[in-house]
């Protein structure tokens, strides 16, 4: 899964936003120019966040330093997610019905519990 971008510094296109530092009140409504001015100061990025009351959201963060934490917990949950195991049926040309009723049971049982199946049909 891909991180969603999010424009920063000069990509946003609004000419009045509502400016969040990283970790602190909101600083109000502000051109963007004014906002701009207080990211660079601040050696930080300005990113657009979202749309609250017709006024544009953004707020005073370390872009790169975000991007890496997203993608982060992304390979985390990746890693921490259970494999789903591949269960095999194998049947010969000569099996019984009773045999085969069995492997028909599993099969469905298999499939109930969300795995994927394969079924191998020997004819030798």
């Amino acid at each position: 899964m891909a991180v969603k971008s999010k424009r920063i510094n000069e990509e946003i296109r609004a000419d009045r936003v509502q400016v969040i530092p990283e970790g602190g009140e909101p600083l109000g409504i502000m051109s963007l120019k004014e906002a701009l001015e207080k990211a660079e100061s601040m050696e930080m990025d300005l990113v657009e966040i979202g749309m609250q009351e017709g006024v544009v959201l953004c707020k005073i963060m370390d872009y790169g330093k975000f991007l890496f934490k997203q993608q982060k917990n992304i390979a985390q949950s990746r890693s921490h997610s259970k494999k789903a195991d591949l269960k095999t049926i194998k049947l010969t040309y000569k099996i019984g019905d009773h045999d085969l009723e069995i492997r028909k049971n599993q099969a469905l049982k298999f499939c109930e519990a969300g795995h994927p199946l394969k079924i191998v049909l020997q004819l030798r």
